[in-house]
């Protein structure tokens, strides 16, 4: 059971990602911005490393804002939603199955 639960919810929460994608390349279509800026990110971190100790808490309050802030665009909110349910489905099934698993393993002596 608690492996099923374990597959189950790596399979649904891969879903919520390829819907992450799906979302990031739709929001680019209509857009023309990219979503989450991360190659940015990365670029700027990777020049000067000793910003990140200064601004990390901003950029993820920055990154945790936009994936929580609606859409006004329709199909783009219908698609944040979903994507958002996928990965607390995903995970939670997934804990769920590792709690179990390791709950038998104790047991099991």
């Amino acid at each position: 059971m608690s492996e099923l639960l374990v597959f189950l919810g790596f399979a649904v929460w891969g879903a919520g990602m390829l819907q992450g994608l799906r979302l990031r390349h739709r929001y680019r279509q209509k857009t023309g911005k990219d979503l989450y800026p991360f190659v940015e990110i990365a670029d700027r971190y990777t020049e000067r490393p000793w910003l990140w100790l200064v601004e990390a808490p901003r950029v993820l309050a920055r990154v945790i804002r936009i994936g929580t802030t609606p859409h006004a665009d329709a199909e783009l909110e219908r698609m944040r939603l979903w994507e958002r349910r996928l990965y607390g489905v995903g995970l939670t099934m997934f804990f769920a199955g590792m709690a179990l698993f390791f709950i038998d393993a104790i047991r099991m002596p």
